[in-house]
């Protein structure tokens, strides 16, 4: 790494706990703490939606996975747009019509405490795996390029990312979340061109060569139980994206944080589509 390098690094780090600490100031009720007084535009939240699903995972692993196989995983991803369809007109409106702050309210108002213990718990062990992986992911792509400790990186990713989100509330991880998005998405979009016009073969030969070797396949399309399957991702898809954008406290909080009805759907639409 070159100095400029870790510059970028340190101020970028220096301006999101700074988000953190302005936020932190205006922490007046629980409500603001937790839904950022429901004041927030709907690209806001979109954006944050896309940063919360998008992840170090999304850039390390699923493009390792497609070298190594195939574009399996995309007919799980497409099943965003009949869920997020469906999510919005319906589930969107409804959560902030029924519940305060949390989808757990929900359950215990429908089904007793014990379901809320139960969807809490679950909610907790998701996100300890989840953010796991993204922090793994992220620390040997660092490790790599700085020769920094594993176990060092992620224990100081995990120090930060907690004082900021504690600081803040929703309100510093929501806008952290627009920041990691654009970001998220101009990196995407700098690399698949970096990709396909730094080779001296010139971009077709690279699509070409990459659709000669099967790279753009989505896997087999004969149904079975057993084998990996077109039809098997996609119903998995289904049930992923129902789990993840109608269901999933990360979401719910979302919707709810958004200013208007309106703004949540969009906010739904955005992020539905960005994560695609």
């Amino acid at each position: 790494m070159n100095p400029i390098d870790i510059f970028i690094i340190i101020a970028y780090l220096i301006f999101v706990f700074s988000i953190g600490l302005y936020y932190s100031k205006r922490q007046v009720s629980t409500s603001e703490y937790f839904l950022a007084g429901r004041k927030v535009p709907g690209w806001v939240v979109g954006f944050s939606i896309m940063g919360t699903i998008i992840g170090s995972s999304t850039f390390v692993g699923q493009p390792g996975e497609v070298f190594r196989e195939n574009m399996w995983a995309l007919p799980l991803h497409l099943m965003l747009f009949p869920v997020m369809l469906f999510v919005a007109r319906y589930v969107v409106v409804f959560y902030r019509r029924t519940i305060r702050m949390s989808v757990y309210g929900y359950l215990e108002k429908r089904f007793g405490y014990p379901v809320r213990v139960y969807g809490g718990l679950a909610f907790i062990f998701s996100r300890l795996v989840d953010v796991s992986a993204t922090f793994y992911f992220l620390s040997l792509a660092v490790a790599y390029m700085t020769g920094a400790d594993l176990g060092l990186i992620i224990v100081t990713i995990g120090i930060f990312t907690v004082a900021y989100t504690l600081l803040g509330g929703i309100a510093a991880v929501l806008w952290t979340d627009v920041i990691q998005g654009a970001m998220l998405l101009g990196g995407g979009f700098i690399i698949l061109a970096y990709a396909i016009l730094a080779p001296a073969a010139g971009p077709w030969t690279v699509v070409t060569t990459a659709f000669d070797g099967g790279k753009f396949s989505w896997g087999s399309w004969d149904f079975s139980f057993i084998e990996n399957n077109v039809w098997i991702y996609l119903a998995l898809g289904m049930v992923w994206a129902v789990q993840r954008f109608a269901t999933d406290q990360h979401m719910v909080q979302r919707y709810l944080v958004a200013k208007s009805d309106d703004e949540a759907k969009k906010a739904a639409y955005i992020g539905g589509v960005s994560c695609l």
